[in-house]
């Protein structure tokens, strides 16, 4: 009976030793001057269809830095496409700044590999629509585009990050429309480096 009881306390042990060690390596993501790279995809699809072939893209690269711990400001692009044959063409562009916050602790209780975040962007944005009906007007915004998004991002090792992330982008300023908001769910890819290793990675390239 010791021995059992010996031997699941030796388990336990063990077991909070490598729960511990994992929160940390985990955490090493998120720390101050943390480099981010990588990017988001809203979207990619090809249909054809008799007359009505179709393509969508949409792309936001993004570079940030881990201003503190926890919380990131960076530069994003923005590059949407979409197409249908003889009906519509629309082209969605941008740039600018971005901040976002993570949480503290694991996005699921007792889950140390997924944090939530939560992600505001600000900057240039455009949209051109071109439509293949001549009766009716194509339109175009140029201006102030701010976005709002947030989502969950899932570590499976320590320098990678993958993220699901609802994004709301409202873009407002000249042209034949007066606004354009759009709505959008975006997977990404980034990786996290330490700023020294970045810059050691930048001068090899």
């Amino acid at each position: 009976m010791k021995q059992i009881i010996y031997l699941c306390t030796a388990v336990l042990l063990m077991s909070a030793s490598v729960l511990k060690a994992q929160t940390k390596a985990n955490s090493q993501q998120l720390k101050q001057d943390v480099i981010m790279v990588g990017g988001n995809i809203g979207s990619f699809r090809t249909n054809f269809q008799t007359d009505a072939n179709q393509v969508s893209l949409q792309l936001t690269p993004r570079i940030g830095w881990m201003l503190r711990e926890r919380f990131m400001w960076g530069v994003f692009a923005d590059f949407d496409f979409q197409a249908v044959q003889n009906a519509q063409t629309q082209i969605r562009y941008g740039a600018g700044l971005f901040a976002r916050a993570y949480t503290g602790k694991g996005g699921m209780t007792g889950y140390s590999k997924t944090r939530i975040f939560g992600e505001f962007s600000t900057g240039f944005g455009g949209l051109n629509l071109r439509v293949a009906d001549k009766t009716k007007p194509n339109s175009t915004v140029n201006g102030l585009a701010i976005g709002f998004g947030g989502g969950l991002v899932y570590f499976p090792a320590q320098n990678i990050g993958f993220e699901l992330m609802p994004r709301y982008v409202f873009n407002t300023g000249m042209g034949s429309a007066q606004a354009r908001a759009s709505l959008s769910i975006t997977f990404g890819a980034n990786v996290y480096l330490p700023r020294a290793k970045a810059i050691e990675i930048s001068k090899d390239m």
